[in-house]
């Protein structure tokens, strides 16, 4: 589902590389952790890995199609079709409701499916807060509402950036257990970066930078 070969990338002025990876191989349904220190290259690997940043070197196949032979317009499109994002800060629109969220992440993807957001807000709990808007929400169920928006239009991939930095025991354990579960129940391929040891061993494969 997701192959990466020999990636490299040095930012601009920059003497030495802000990454290097030789290989990454994450099949549907499974799951891999991500771990390094600040400054390792977590984030920089997660903007390639979703064709944001083209790498200095190296190449990344997603479903069979190399990202990186996609013009920028067409990874636009490639992107919001095929891959989910959890990121750091949860970047719900604060302008729209929860399920206007969701809806709009199934638009952007031309994927429409009313009865898959609603089973997605119902296994998420989100349906009693369908009509409530971000800042009214708890942080736990601000990343509940954006691990909704990642799975919403069926990806095949989905790249979570410190899920649980900022929340409680509880909270970190429920969220994870989720994004595992419904994963690996719609086969998609799930990559985690994180420091969060409380995670150690729930991921499939782990890679350290």
């Amino acid at each position: 589902m997701l192959i990466a070969r020999h990636l490299r990338h040095r930012y601009d002025r920059q003497t030495s590389d802000a990454l290097m990876l030789g290989e990454l191989a994450l099949e549907a349904g499974r799951s891999c952790v991500v771990r390094g220190v600040s400054g390792s290259g977590k984030s920089t690997l997660l903007s390639i890995l979703a064709g944001l940043l083209p790498p200095t070197s190296g190449e990344v196949l997603l479903a069979g199609q190399s990202l990186y032979a996609l013009s920028e317009r067409q990874r636009d499109l490639w992107r919001a079709q095929h891959l989910g994002m959890v990121p750091q800060r949860h970047h719900l629109l604060a302008s729209l409701s929860i399920r206007q969220n969701l809806q709009l992440a199934q638009s952007l993807a031309q994927r429409e499916d009313a009865s898959r957001l609603q089973v997605l807000m119902d296994r998420l709990g989100l349906t009693p807060l369908a009509r409530q808007r971000p800042e009214q929400l708890s942080q736990g169920q601000q990343q509940r509402a954006a691990l909704a928006r990642a799975l919403v239009h069926a990806p095949v991939l989905v790249l979570a950036d410190e899920p649980t930095s900022a929340l409680d025991d509880a909270n970190a354990r429920a969220v994870i257990d989720l994004m595992l579960e419904l994963t690996q129940e719609a086969r998609v391929a799930l990559l985690v970066a994180t420091h969060d040891a409380r995670l150690n061993g729930l991921f499939d494969q782990e890679i350290r930078l």
